[in-house]
């Protein structure tokens, strides 16, 4: 079912720098639909978004899947269509050593702050505990990284950054399975595609599809 407790307005005040606060999402379809962690934003708050030119959108909740670890979200107001960040196909297999490209909100645009990049390597197949919806990468997710895209060498989204272990080294990223399946369910006219494209990842190709979620109290 729909879950739809964070599409009431935001309440004026102060911004609740939580850890929710933090969270980062993708865009990923022509309606606006946004994906994020799902732990990031079942908290009961109020929820918006900004973009990369500072402007802050309040954000219905839609689905989540707690399973997954996933949520989609879409701005009460539409935003207008455009270019969108292709999700690559769950047919297209993830393979070992492959590159791939994880990417953050910076932590202030209003300074010109940078769109955190990381580059790693895939390094397991399955998440803890034999987790199928996951997979393994070098690249470091610290909790600025978590819910946001890890693209391919060829530009397509290939997951949904998680939070690592502790200490072990060990980072993770949710598969596009289960990110498929959400956006059908919630409606989303996503891009997902199998070939290559050719658009190697870079900061100025990801900046338009990343926003962060901000948690009001």
């Amino acid at each position: 079912m729909p879950v739809d407790t964070c599409s009431s307005p935001l309440r004026r005040g102060p911004l609740r720098r939580s850890a929710a606060a933090r969270r980062e999402q993708v865009q990923v379809s022509r309606a606006g639909h946004i994906v994020t962690n799902g732990h990031a934003v079942n908290l009961g708050g109020r929820i918006a978004v900004r973009g990369s030119d500072g402007t802050e959108r309040e954000t219905a909740l839609l689905y989540s899947d707690e399973a997954a670890d996933l949520a989609v979200l879409r701005p009460i107001s539409r935003p207008a269509e455009g270019a969108l960040i292709p999700i690559r196909s769950p047919t297209a297999p993830i393979r070992w050593n492959e590159a791939v490209h994880a990417f953050s909100f910076p932590e202030s645009v209003a300074t010109g702050g940078l769109f955190p990049h990381l580059r790693g390597d895939v390094t397991a197949m399955e998440g803890p505990g034999r987790n199928a919806l996951r997979f393994g990468i070098s690249a470091h997710i610290s909790p600025g990284f978590s819910g946001g895209p890890v693209l391919d060498d060829d530009g397509r989204v290939v997951g949904i950054a998680v939070i690592g272990i502790p200490g072990s080294g060990l980072n993770f990223a949710v598969r596009t399975g289960p990110l498929v399946d959400l956006l059908r369910r919630a409606g989303g006219p996503s891009v997902v595609v199998r070939d290559g494209i050719g658009r190697t990842p870079s900061a100025d190709r990801v900046r338009p599809f990343v926003v962060q979620v901000l948690c009001h109290g």
